[in-house]
């Protein structure tokens, strides 16, 4: 066993001296695989039809201790759909073959070409096609909105120790699990469209007579997310992050003031969350408009979907559209650098946003964070027990008391010493994967002389 290394903290001028029981996400990342995949992609946007065609290379490090002799592909738009009449479509081109379907058609196995050592490479190509269809989710159109592509590319699935993880789609919230990669994505569309994504653009070409192609790079990102259509484009600057705001709405005094509100408010909420959690860790992110989408917002690796309409900036709408942007945007830490399997373990992305945007927000009562609430309402539920349970469970017990058993966290250990906590936690996960039996150990490590650690955790049933 590994000697647990004694860590100083600094936090606004006081150092606290904090008992690091975390697994470094450098080293403990080596439990699970496949590891430093590398994904270069080729996309054409049908916009007529709606529909993506690509392709993909896949070059990936068999990272766990055993040899492999497969891998699994995620296929999350056929969540909004059926194995009889799929959303998405996938053949493998080279480099293995393709083997069983699994979770409703969301996941299939590919038998590699050959088996794959320890610390080996190995490299899958395929081709995929897939229709968007029409509604409010976060894969889909609606009337005068952008494509919303969330999920949308075929992605590899992750196996640790418990084996490799294909937990079926959910329909309240998320089941994505990845590990973060390097992305290199070119987009052929029809002139007078444009896309928002994950990255940054980093050129522009004309593959043909009426065609643009766009294209960028990730270099840290655990999924790759577009948004087409014709988008107006306006931005800021937040430190060394450009925040560009992506709307298709009318013309208009109304329209111009929420360009404006909305990217004050992002530049703000960005800083600040640097300043509580460190560096953003990438060079932009973009925020773009839909005029619906369920739940009002989505979220994804340096790209987030929210609701708002021209109006969206008055007096009644503005407060509950700059909570719900920040709320997005504190997902960039809270699942974008320190990930978790947000089927299995919602907790350690939803509840920590909710604490840190305050939205939505929650009455709590101090010392019972989930008041009212069933004791089957757990803070350890999965998307499995949520998805079968009222959603106010789910919003109300997992958000909003969530985020209240941090309050009272932070109430039990003082603010600056959560503060200083709370930072730590970032930088040990900073682009990996985290567990709450690894935030239970860290809270038991860092726990001030005094604080009932036993008794907290059972008041907010983790």
């Amino acid at each position: 066993m590994r000697r647990i290394p004694t860590l100083a903290i600094p936090c606004a001028g006081i150092c606290l001296v904090l008992v690091a029981a975390l697994v470094p996400a450098a080293e403990a990342d080596q439990k699970l695989g496949p590891g430093h995949a590398r994904y270069e992609v080729a996309l054409r946007w049908h916009a007529s039809r709606w529909t993506l065609d690509g392709s993909e290379r896949i070059s990936f490090e068999n990272t766990r201790s055993h040899t492999i002799r497969a891998v699994w592909l995620r296929l999350w738009p056929n969540g909004q759909a059926s194995c009889r009449r799929p959303l998405i479509t996938v053949e493998i081109v080279s480099g293995g073959q393709a083997g069983p379907s699994a979770a409703a058609c969301t996941a299939r196995k590919v038998m590699l070409r050959r088996e794959l050592t320890p610390g080996s490479r190995a490299a899958i190509r395929l081709r995929f096609s897939e229709r968007v269809p029409l509604g409010n989710e976060s894969y889909g159109h609606v009337p005068g909105g952008p494509a919303l592509l969330g999920n949308a590319l075929p992605i590899l699935a992750v196996t640790d120790r418990t084996g490799t993880h294909l937990e079926p789609y959910s329909r309240l919230g998320e089941a994505a699990y990845s590990l973060t990669s390097s992305w290199r994505v070119k987009l052929d569309l029809r002139r007078g469209l444009t896309a928002a994504t994950t990255g940054t653009q980093t050129g522009t070409g004309s593959p043909s007579s009426g065609l643009r192609r766009l294209r960028f790079a990730a270099s840290k990102a655990r999924d790759f997310e577009l948004a087409i259509g014709r988008l107006h484009a306006r931005t800021t600057k937040a430190g060394g992050v450009r925040i560009r705001f992506l709307d298709m709405l009318p013309r208009g005094s109304a329209t111009s003031k929420l360009r404006r509100e909305v990217l004050a408010s992002a530049r703000t909420t960005l800083l600040a969350d640097e300043q509580r959690f460190g560096p953003y860790g990438a060079p932009e992110l973009d925020i773009v408009q839909t005029p619906t989408i369920d739940a009002a917002g989505m979220e994804y690796p340096e790209i987030v979907f929210v609701e708002m309409t021209d109006s969206s900036a008055g007096a009644d709408s503005w407060r509950k559209t700059a909570a719900l942007t920040a709320h997005e945007i504190a997902h960039q830490w809270f699942y974008g650098l320190v990930g978790d399997n947000q089927w299995r373990e919602p907790f350690l992305d939803e509840s920590f946003a909710t604490f840190v945007s305050g939205f939505p927000s929650h009455p709590c009562k101090p010392g019972h964070p989930l008041a009212g609430y069933p004791t089957s309402v757990r803070l350890t539920s999965t998307m499995g027990f949520f998805d079968h349970h009222p959603s106010d469970d789910y919003y109300g017990g997992l958000y909003g008391g969530g985020a209240c058993a941090l309050r009272d966290l932070r109430s039990g250990f003082g603010p600056v010493r959560f503060d200083a906590f709370l930072r730590h936690w970032v930088d040990t996960h900073r682009y990996g994967v985290a567990t709450i039996p690894e935030f239970v150990s860290a809270i038991r490590a860092a726990a001030p002389s005094g604080f009932d650690v036993d008794g907290y955790l059972r008041a907010s049933r983790l």
